[in-house]
């Protein structure tokens, strides 16, 4: 249709392909505001009037802490007269009165009673130690959080002080004081938004809202920054407490800030055993304090998704893992002299690392991956499919062994003929496969696929209870037991397609504990009052899975084709409370001595319940040719509540009546589970100094419906993108950089403009965006100014 077209041209500045995802970029604006150098002194005394602003102090919420203003001046911050003061309430807020202020840049700090009176809740997935559960309070002696801003009005939203805000505190002083800037309004500025940078958090620190993660209902309320940005401050101290048991909670803000500044930054990852912690290892805990966070909603009956925020950290974490040892620090938001400013700079970093991206070799790198994945995908999925054969015969041989006094040396697998061999040492088992797997191709043929598997057992315990057996009346009898298993594998194997693909597990583990029962009630051969036979059984099977995780080093490597590519990354799959109920009810009937007619019928119930499901994979894609790229995909689903299964029958009988009916349940509008998947990738691109990530996320909101949102960042140039369609099927995007600037664009019902949109700041609309007619978009300013997007 010419209309949509239209609409798909004129979005062609800012939608690009690669998935049909938006790209596009900002630059924070910070507020330079004035020229007060070091050497100058302190404010530009503007007012004397009382000023009062309010904030929040969190690292879990702080209840009682002591709030002292300070000035800066000649870059030092002066604790000599503090300007204001106040306590923090239950809620972590405070509020301070300036009576005698003269608009210079400010140190907030906040530190623990010397009467002991301070505390703080408990935000750490692991407990505070001494019993102190998540949620929980406990007294705080020796402790202090701060934040730098660089003016005071009453005007001024809430400052949120946290160890985030206190890293940037400690950084603006340290720059001043080196030398390295001489201008305290810009280091302020510079320390705020470099540290939001490095985390992926748009904005300046402080501005960003303190919520208290262990209570439900504000979680609720909460929004995803914000959401996130607490459960990074929480995981900084969980892992640097993690990294170190000497720095106890009360030090570990101090000790992250230090180790960030003296180290210029922060690390992506680490060597196995460094010292100090990482962006991985800050992302894993935020992972998990979620886990804690979605505990505590379950309990209290509170009804929030936290599934999509977690892919998104744990995509994020997955590409720290196979990122750069070498810490970095974030980069600070480009000045600028007004709010308009801001938006124009916005406009020009999107467009200039949309042109950026579209010109480099990377769309090149990206040909060469669907080529290798055209190439190996077939033989791909033959390779994981002997070595799934492989993984269920020595599952096979494991349940033997553990159903035997003595175990075998060999174990054959009835249904594949694959041989498992077993070594036994001290009452440790491994199992071995060595040999040729046949599957089958999609062309019918037969295909032989070498393959190795080995399975240590590092300590698996069985319990399994002595059958019990009880005869009935009618000559029927019971058969019982009761088992459980806590298994626990070390895996590593390979299996390889000639002059195609090789599949190399490099290290792994499988773990699950389970339990489960079965009954089965068996009736003899009996003769009926019509001289019939009948013969029957009842069998009821129950099975839980408390724990489920596979964890997989893994290579991937393409055999064949001038470029070839390989992969090296993990693979993870945890799934968490699943439970299985089966039913089945057979009976045989013939005439007497078995002539004569003769009929069968077989019934049967299944359900599955299952908690949680989260699937990780992350790695690095490289070529001969020396291109490379980092990918994480994470992807959890949540089926609490929900009920799958079967139900059916079969009858049949030799006078050639035969049925068959199964009717299965299926998720509906009501009821579906909740998936949440991410897609991240990070690449580096010759025209910019800074590496692109490219971050795709996804969640379902319906059983046919989602919510889906593109964020694409390198350097200070964040924007995150959501995308809408209205019941009229109209579509809409919102672009939001990392100042905040709004860009709005929508498809109308007019052919003249087939699309329109506007760019607000701060509440403040400075742009209008037109159709230009012949698929432009044309940008104009409130200053008359106009370019094209």
């Amino acid at each position: 249709m010419p209309e949509m077209r239209k609409f798909t041209n004129a979005f062609g500045g800012v939608v690009f392909s690669a998935g049909a995802l938006l790209l596009t970029a900002c630059s924070d604006s910070g507020s330079s505001g004035g020229n007060n150098l070091v050497n100058g002194g302190g404010g530009n005394g503007t007012t004397t009037d009382p000023v009062s602003f309010s904030g929040e102090a969190a690292k879990g919420i702080v209840i009682g802490g002591v709030v002292n203003v300070y000035p800066i001046v000649n870059g030092s911050v002066d604790t000599s007269t503090p300007l204001g003061s106040g306590v923090t309430d239950s809620t972590g807020t405070y509020t301070v009165e300036l009576a005698d202020y003269d608009g210079e840049p400010v140190q907030i700090e906040i530190a623990a009673a010397d009467d002991d009176s301070t505390s703080m809740i408990c935000d750490l997935s692991g407990g505070c130690g001494d019993g102190v559960g998540f949620g929980d309070s406990f007294p705080l002696t020796d402790f202090s959080l701060s934040a730098v801003v660089t003016e005071i009005t009453d005007d001024t939203p809430s400052v949120s002080v946290t160890p985030l805000s206190t890293v940037a505190s400690q950084l603006a002083i340290e720059t001043l004081s080196a030398g390295t800037e001489t201008n305290i309004l810009q280091a302020i500025s510079n320390a705020n938004t470099s540290v939001a940078n490095r985390f992926g958090i748009t904005g300046d620190i402080t501005q960003v809202d303190v919520v208290d993660i262990t209570n439900p209902t504000a979680v609720s309320a909460a929004d995803e920054s914000a959401l996130q940005f607490n459960f990074f401050n929480a995981a900084i101290v969980q892992s640097v407490i993690n990294d170190n048991g000497a720095v106890g909670l009360e030090q570990a803000v101090q000790a992250f800030a230090s180790q960030y500044i003296d180290n210029g930054g922060l690390a992506d990852t680490e060597t196995a055993g460094a010292a100090g912690i990482t962006l991985e290892d800050i992302l894993n805990g935020a992972s998990s304090i979620i886990d804690s966070v979605e505990v505590a909603l379950a309990d209290a009956g509170v009804d929030a998704d936290l599934s999509a925020l977690e892919t998104d950290i744990d995509a994020r974490a997955n590409l720290a893992a196979n990122g750069n040892t070498t810490p970095t620090s974030g980069t600070p938001a480009a000045p600028a002299d007004s709010e308009l400013q801001t938006v124009k700079n916005d406009v020009a970093a999107l467009r200039n690392l949309a042109y950026a991206i579209d010109l480099t070799s990377a769309d090149t790198f990206a040909d060469d991956i669907e080529m290798a994945a055209d190439v190996v995908d077939a033989d791909l999925a033959k390779a994981l499919e002997a070595l799934g054969y492989a993984a269920q015969a020595i599952a096979d041989a494991w349940v033997v062994v553990s159903e035997s006094d003595v175990a075998p040396v060999v174990v054959t697998d009835t249904d594949t003929g694959i041989e498992v061999d077993i070594t036994s040492s001290n009452s440790m088992h491994t199992y071995s496969v060595d040999q040729d797997v046949e599957v089958m191709t999609d062309a019918g043929t037969v295909m032989s696929i070498p393959v190795t598997l080995t399975a240590m057992d590092n300590g698996s315990t069985v319990s399994e209870s002595e059958p019990a057996s009880s005869e009935n009346d009618d000559g029927s009898y019971n058969e019982s037991k009761t088992y459980s298993a806590d298994v626990d594998l070390a895996l590593e194997g390979m299996a390889t397609v000639a002059n195609s693909v090789r599949v190399s597990v490099e290290s792994g583990t499988f773990m699950v504990s389970l339990s489960g029962e079965e009954d089965h009630l068996h009736s003899y051969m009996t003769q009926n009052s019509d001289g019939t036979m009948s013969y029957g059984f009842t069998t009821d099977e129950v099975l839980s899975i408390e724990d489920f995780s596979l964890s997989l080093e893994t290579m991937v490597q393409q055999l064949s084709g001038t470029d070839a590519i390989t992969f090296e990354g993990t693979i993870g799959l945890e799934v968490t409370a699943f439970n299985g109920t089966a039913t089945e009810e057979a009976a045989e009937h013939s005439s007497a001595m078995g002539t004569g007619n003769m009929s069968y019928t077989d019934m049967w119930s299944d359900q599955e319940t299952i908690g949680e499901l989260a699937f990780s994979l992350g790695g690095s894609f490289s070529s001969v040719s020396g291109n490379a790229l980092v990918a994480s995909l994470s992807v959890m689903a949540d089926g609490t509540g929900l009920v799958f299964g079967c139900d059916g029958n079969i009858e049949w009988n030799n006078a050639g009546m035969y049925s068959y009916e199964e009717n299965c349940a299926e998720e509906t509008e009501q009821n579906y589970a909740d998936i949440s998947a991410t897609l991240a990738v990070l690449m580096s691109v010759d025209t910019l100094d800074d590496d692109v990530t490219f971050t795709v996320a996804l969640a379902r909101s319906g059983l046919d419906d989602g919510n889906l949102t593109v964020r694409l960042s390198s350097g200070a140039n964040v924007f995150s993108t959501t995308y809408q369609t209205a019941s009229t099927g109209l579509r809409s995007v919102n672009i939001t950089t990392a100042s905040g600037a709004i860009i709005s664009l929508a498809e109308t019902d007019d052919p003249d403009t087939d699309v329109e949109g506007t760019i607000t700041l701060n509440g403040s609309q400075y742009a209008t965006i037109e159709d230009s007619g012949n698929g432009i978009l044309v940008i104009t300013y409130t200053d008359g100014e106009f370019e094209s997007l």
